[in-house]
């Protein structure tokens, strides 16, 4: 299903950024890596799922209804629309702090994420991907924490 919606940025024009994709289950501690690793290693963290919420708070947002839709229905968002928001964040982080390297929190999810990616952000340096991997029940455990602490 195609959102209409495309991903900023030329895949084939390299832009000096370098990314750092962070993968794992819901409560398996992405999160916190990002937020260790994030100032000790001079990266921005950046979660996928972070921006989507954010995206969908913003009243004036032309995406936010359609982002809102995809997660009341339990779908996954498009990956155009996540790699723009991606986009975004990386352009504004580059030109505000000057800072080319990032984790990806939460991103790519699927093999369609991963497709979209080399799509819409092929231009984008993917230098290592970290999975972190941990039993389901103290992932469930972990996310059920996380979870109250926002609510």
């Amino acid at each position: 299903m195609s959102s209409g919606i495309i991903a900023r940025g030329d895949p084939n024009v390299d832009n000096g950024f370098k990314v750092v994709f962070v993968l794992g289950p819901p409560g398996s501690g992405k999160g916190t890596i990002c937020k260790i690793m994030s100032p000790r290693y001079v990266f921005k963290h950046l979660s996928a799922g972070d921006l989507l919420r954010k995206e969908m708070s913003r009243a004036e947002s032309k995406l936010s209804e359609q982002i809102k839709r995809h997660m009341e229905e339990g779908s996954m968002v498009p990956v155009e629309i996540t790699c723009r928001l991606l986009s975004d964040a990386m352009e504004e982080t580059m030109n505000t702090d000057g800072n080319n390297r990032f984790l990806v929190d939460g991103f790519p999810r699927n093999e369609d994420n991963k497709t979209g990616w080399e799509k819409f952000m092929g231009h984008v340096e993917v230098c290592k991907v970290i999975a972190v991997d941990c039993p389901d029940d103290v992932s469930i455990k972990f996310y059920h924490i996380s979870s109250s602490c926002y609510s």
